[in-house]
């Protein structure tokens, strides 16, 4: 039961993620067959921001979800990662959360 509530927290927080855009900002965003990219600029230099990937599978189903920042020297670079689990009936049972660590180039749970 925690694992649900805290499914459906973690899905209405991501959700609210995607109304990131300001008057300083604009999202674009792109998608494909089991791909939704969203991208945050500066709505002024239109300079790259952050970017959001979500990754479906053939029923699509969330599997994943991979946030970025943006940096001038090194391009995109990870910062946290959302695993999600399903059972037997499509009913989400659990998410892993992750931050990329930078020196090991591993993804860490937290």
């Amino acid at each position: 039961m925690k694992a649900i509530i805290l499914s459906i927290a973690v899905l209405v927080l991501s959700s609210l993620n995607l109304k990131a855009a300001d008057d300083y900002t604009v999202v674009f965003t792109n998608v494909d067959e089991n791909t939704k990219e969203c991208t945050t600029v500066d709505r002024q230099t239109l300079q790259p921001i952050s970017k959001t990937v979500y990754e479906n599978n053939i029923q699509g189903l969330r599997v994943s979800k991979i946030n970025y920042s943006w940096d001038e020297s090194k391009g995109w670079i990870s910062r946290s990662r959302q695993i999600y689990s399903y059972n037997e009936d499509n009913s989400v049972i659990g998410v892993s959360f992750q931050v990329w660590d930078v020196n090991k180039q591993i993804w860490k749970n937290i």
